[in-house]
C-alpha cells in the first residue's frame, strides 16, 4: 500500500499499521505468558526444551543444571515482550537495545526450537518500529502520527462496546431462565434452580453439572425424561455458575458442593419423595458423596462419564490434561473479565443443544463468573484429589454408570476407575450397572440430541426398575 501511493500520509499509515501489529504481537504474547503457571514460576524453558515438538536436549540439560539463570531468562523474556511498547520512550534511545534483544531471542528460538520463520517474520517488522519509535527522521520530517490517535480512539470505542456487551450478558445471565427460582444458603450464597415437580408418585431427578458447566448441559436429557415419564426434575447451578451467586471469593471444594446440593434438596423436594441423583463428570463425584449424606432419600445414582478422586494419580491422560487445565481456566477468567468474551464463537456443543437453550448457554459460557468460579473450584478439587487414599466408601443406593466410548478407547484406566465407583455401590449392598455408550465423547454424551436421547432412555429404564412408585423411608442415615 505504501509503494502504491504518492501520499506520505498513506505511506506513514501503512508503516504505523505494521508497527502497531508488532506491538500487539509482542504484548499479547507476553501477557498471555503471565497467565501460565510455568512461566510465572520460571520453569517454562526447561518444560519446553524437554518436549519432542520444540525441545532441545542440550538446552534442557543446561536449564535443569542451572535453574536460577533459566528462571531469570524466562522472566526476562516475559518482561521484554509484555513491556515492548517502552520502545517508544526515551526519544528512541531504547530502540536498538530492545530490537537487538528480540533478534537474539528469535535467533535462539530458530536454533533451539526450529522456529526459523519467526525470525524473518518478526524481524521484518522491526524497521517499521524503529521508524515510528524515534524522533522524526530528517528524511521524513513530516511523518504523520495521526494513525496512533485514530487507533487509540477506535480501541476505546471497541472497549466501551465490549464492556456494554459484557454487562448486558451478565444481566441476562443473572436474571435466570424462565421458571428460575432462588434458594439462599446458610452462608449467604444464592442458588438458582428450576424445579418441575412432576407426579408425586415418581422420583425427582436431581442433575449435578460438571466443572465449568451449567444446568443447560442437561437440557436434552431432562426433556427426554420428562416426555416419557412424569418424573420430577430439579436442575440447579452451583454458586458462581449461571444465575447462582457466590457471596465471597474463597475456594469451594467438594464438601461445600455436597452441602449445597443437600440443602437445596431439603428445601425444595417433599420429604416423602425419593430422588435420583444424575451427575456428569465432576457432578458424578458430587452426586456420589451426596448420596451418603442424603441416605434413604436416594433411590439411585446415575453417573455420566464421572470423575474419580484417584484419576489424577492413576490415569496418565487425566494427569497430563490437568497440568494445563488450571492455566486454561485462568486465561479464560481473565480474558472474559477484560471483555474479550465478545470475540468468542459458539462451540459445536452449544449448537448441538436444543435451540431454545443455545443463547443462554453461550451467554453463561462467555461470562467471566463461570470461569472464575471454576478456577476456584478446580484449585480446591486438585488438593482433595491429591490426598485421596485410594479407597471409595460404600454407597447403599443402586447405580447406573454410563461411560462415553471415546473415554474408554483413549483412556482404559478410566474404565477401571468407573468400575470401582460401581463396585462401591455393590459393596454397600446395592445393584450397580455399567455400560459404554458407543460413538460418544465426554461432552456429546449430554449435548448431542441423539446421544442424550439414548442416555435418557437408560435413565428411564433405571428409574422404572429401582425408583418408581416408591416412597422415601428415613433412618438415622438420612441426614435430617
Amino acid at each position: 500500500m505504501a509503494r502504491l501511493s504518492d501520499s506520505h500520509r498513506v505511506k506513514d499509515a501503512a508503516i504505523w499499521h505494521t508497527a502497531l501489529q508488532a506491538n500487539l504481537s509482542y504484548v499479547v504474547s507476553g501477557w498471555y505468558k503471565l497467565l501460565g503457571r510455568q512461566w510465572r514460576q520460571g520453569t517454562a524453558l526447561r518444560e519446553i526444551m524437554r518436549t519432542r515438538t520444540y525441545g532441545h536436549e542440550g538446552a534442557f540439560r543446561v536449564a535443569e543444571r542451572y535453574p536460577s539463570p533459566a528462571k531469570a531468562l524466562v522472566h526476562s523474556v516475559m518482561g521484554l515482550e509484555s513491556l515492548f511498547p517502552v520502545v517508544y520512550c526515551a526519544r528512541g534511545r531504547l530502540v536498538r537495545p530492545i530490537l537487538a534483544s528480540l533478534l537474539i531471542f528469535h535467533a535462539a528460538n530458530a536454533y533451539l526450537m526450529g522456529l526459523g520463520r519467526f525470525l524473518t517474520a518478526f524481524a521484518s517488522m522491526h524497521p517499521h518500529v524503529a521508524y515510528t519509535a524515534g524522533p522524526k527522521h530528517p528524511a521524513a520530517p513530516d511523518r504523520d502520527d495521526t494513525p496512533v490517535t485514530a487507533v487509540a480512539l477506535a480501541a476505546a470505542g471497541i472497549a466501551a462496546w465490549a464492556g456494554v456487551r459484557a454487562l448486558r450478558r451478565r444481566i441476562y445471565v443473572l436474571r435466570g431462565a424462565k421458571g428460575t427460582q432462588w434458594h439462599t444458603m446458610p452462608n449467604g450464597d444464592v442458588i438458582a434452580y428450576r424445579f418441575d415437580p412432576g407426579c408425586e408418585t415418581e422420583p425427582v431427578l436431581v442433575f449435578c453439572n460438571s466443572l465449568a458447566a451449567t444446568s443447560e448441559h442437561f437440557s436434552w436429557i431432562a426433556t427426554t425424561v420428562q416426555s416419557h415419564r412424569p418424573c420430577g426434575v430439579l436442575r440447579y447451578d452451583r454458586a458462581g455458575y449461571g444465575a447462582s451467586r457466590q457471596t465471597d471469593h474463597t475456594p469451594r471444594g467438594l464438601n461445600a458442593a455436597v452441602r449445597e446440593l443437600c440443602d437445596l434438596v431439603g428445601a425444595t423436594v417433599n420429604r416423602d419423595r425419593h430422588i435420583v441423583l444424575v451427575g456428569h463428570s465432576l457432578g458424578g463425584d458430587i452426586a456420589r458423596r451426596a448420596a451418603s449424606s442424603l441416605g434413604n432419600r436416594v433411590a439411585g445414582v446415575v453417573y455420566l462419564d464421572p470423575s474419580h478422586p484417584g484419576q489424577l494419580d492413576r490415569s496418565e491422560r487425566q494427569r497430563a490434561s490437568s497440568a494445563g487445565f488450571a492455566d486454561i481456566l485462568t486465561t479464560m477468567a481473565w480474558s472474559t473479565r477484560l471483555g474479550l468474551g465478545v470475540l468468542m464463537s459458539r462451540e459445536n456443543w452449544i449448537e448441538d443443544l436444543p435451540s431454545h437453550t443455545r443463547e443462554r448457554a453461550f451467554a453463561e459460557y462467555a461470562d467471566s463468573r463461570l470461569w472464575t468460579a471454576a478456577r476456584r473450584e478446580w484449585a480446591s478439587i486438585l488438593d482433595e484429589y491429591r490426598e485421596f487414599d485410594s479407597t471409595l466408601p460404600p454407597v447403599r443406593s443402586p447405580a447406573l454408570l454410563v461411560t462415553a466410548s471415546k473415554t474408554a478407547d483413549t483412556d482404559p484406566e478410566q474404565v477401571v476407575l468407573h468400575n470401582e465407583i460401581a463396585e462401591a455401590h455393590r459393596t454397600g449392598g446395592a445393584h450397580a450397572e455399567t455400560t459404554v455408550l458407543h460413538d460418544t465423547d465426554h461432552d456429546s454424551l449430554m449435548t448431542n440430541g441423539t446421544n442424550a436421547t439414548q442416555v435418557g432412555a437408560l435413565i428411564m429404564e433405571f428409574v422404572r426398575i429401582h425408583a418408581s412408585g416408591a416412597k422415601a423411608s428415613f433412618g438415622k442415615e438420612a441426614g435430617d
